[in-house]
């Protein structure tokens, strides 16, 4: 299952999650989740309503809004035959994010809806996104305060966007 389907699963039939969500600081926690429902709680900051999730959250004994971007990773608790982790592909553009200096500049979200729309839609294309998220953090650790390969790596990407976008 992807996280996706993990999240849509959940919502269609009240299956609890245990969830990794990043807080704005950075710092990961591992949090139980049920009563999961698609939020527009932010829509009229949002492109999309399913941007965010709401759920009774058992860490904070109260209803939360959460951003799917920020899950990390997804599980099912209870009553279902798939217990593994799933990671969350549509956070990450790891090295454009370190690159542009931001997960929301224009071009990371040009990456990110070309790895949505184009890369998930095929073998390879999932293949090279599985490799990709497991090596670019490792990367970005090595090269995040290196000036001069960050001017490349932008110069490389502002011209694969370039060939998405024509």
């Amino acid at each position: 299952m992807t996280f996706n389907e993990v999240i849509k699963e959940s919502i269609s039939n009240k299956h609890r999650l245990e969830i990794s969500y990043k807080d704005y600081n950075g710092k990961s926690s591992l949090r139980q989740i049920s009563n999961v429902e698609y939020s527009n709680e932010f829509k009229k900051n949002s492109s999309k309503n399913d941007e965010h999730i709401s759920a009774y959250c058992h860490l904070r004994n109260e209803k939360r809004t959460f951003k799917l971007n920020r899950i990390e990773k997804v599980r099912f608790v209870e009553n279902t035959k798939n217990t593994n982790w799933v990671n969350n592909s549509s956070g990450g553009c790891y090295i454009a994010t370190m690159a542009y200096g931001s997960y929301e500049h224009p071009q990371v979200l040009i990456l990110r809806k070309f790895r949505d729309d184009v890369l998930h839609n095929s073998f390879i294309g999932k293949l090279f996104v599985t490799v990709y998220y497991s090596l670019s953090p490792k990367f970005v650790i090595v090269l995040k305060d290196q000036i001069t390969i960050n001017r490349i790596i932008r110069k490389i990407l502002d011209k694969l966007i370039e060939n998405i976008i024509k």
